[in-house]
């Protein structure tokens, strides 16, 4: 498969950085590998002081709502502007991935086809 075509589908569908590895841009890749971890790991790391909170307060809920729906109230009581502020700095890597995944694949396509082939 043409590296055009893979590496920005490796960066959009596994992580974002995969792409670049692919490449051959391997300090690109763990550089963005690095941050794409960092940024699920205080996303989960949120998200689980923010289950927590919300488990230890659910009898603040609505006694008429179901446990998910009280588990749902209380999360979002706990404001939800962290969410926002994780999407706001994930999505520009995402499509940064993508895109130079893409652009670099191109390039490494196009010197792939003017090198000829080794023979032995």
């Amino acid at each position: 498969m043409r590296k055009a075509v893979a590496s920005p589908l490796l960066s959009a569908f596994v992580m974002p950085g995969v792409g670049q590895l692919y490449n051959g841009q391997v300090r690109k890749a763990g550089l963005m590998v690095s941050a794409s971890s960092m940024l699920f790991l205080i996303f989960f790391a949120l998200l689980s002081m923010k289950l927590w909170a919300a488990l230890t307060t659910l009898d603040m809920a609505p006694k008429d709502l179901s446990l998910p729906m009280a588990i749902m109230h209380r999360v979002a009581a706990g404001g939800l502007g962290w969410l926002g502020i994780m999407a706001i700095i994930g999505l520009p890597l995402w499509l940064y991935g993508i895109i130079d995944a893409y652009i670099n694949g191109r390039k490494v396509d196009a010197q792939q086809a003017k090198t000829p082939p080794e023979t032995d």
